[in-house]
């Protein structure tokens, strides 16, 4: 039988690779400095990844008036 490859190569051959579709670079300094750290990260690493798709979780648990809303 021939050589079997590494696990790492394994996994680095199974990986899927996101195409990037455009986007830009953003100083998180510049951002709405109403957002709290870690959004302000995700919001620079949407804004870099082009088309990325950012979901809010709602804790279907609590009261109708706790859960997260959309404004947009």
């Amino acid at each position: 039988m021939g050589q079997h490859p590494s696990y790492d190569e394994f996994l680095r051959a199974k990986a899927a690779i996101a195409p990037r579709f455009g986007g830009m670079q953003v100083d998180e300094a510049t951002l709405n400095p109403a957002l709290k750290s870690h959004t302000r990260r995700m919001v620079a690493w949407g804004l870099q990844g082009g088309m990325p798709s950012l979901f809010d979780l709602l804790d279907a648990d609590q009261p109708e008036n706790q859960k997260l809303r959309r404004t947009a």
